[in-house]
């Protein structure tokens, strides 16, 4: 049996909209993990350091930059 369980915390991008407040209010909670949320009011202003870095573990993403990724993509275009 397992005492203590340490959770893995995930860094989250997400925007401060009615939707994601009860995560980021802790109503609505994971049971295997931990959110540590990054300090954007707007989620499309960590786009670059999520893209560029990684630099989140989670994040909020519209569909159109996935389709313009994947055109850039089959295009070849830098």
């Amino acid at each position: 049996m397992i005492d203590s369980v340490v959770l893995q915390t995930v860094l989250t991008l997400l925007g401060s909209t009615p939707f994601a407040a009860p995560l980021k209010v802790g109503a609505l909670r994971p049971s295997l993990f931990t959110f540590a949320f990054a300090d954007m009011a707007v989620a499309q202003n960590g786009f670059k350091p999520l893209v560029r870095d990684g630099a989140f573990d989670i994040a909020e993403c519209a569909i159109v930059d996935e389709l313009f990724d994947e055109t850039t993509a089959i295009l070849g275009a830098a």
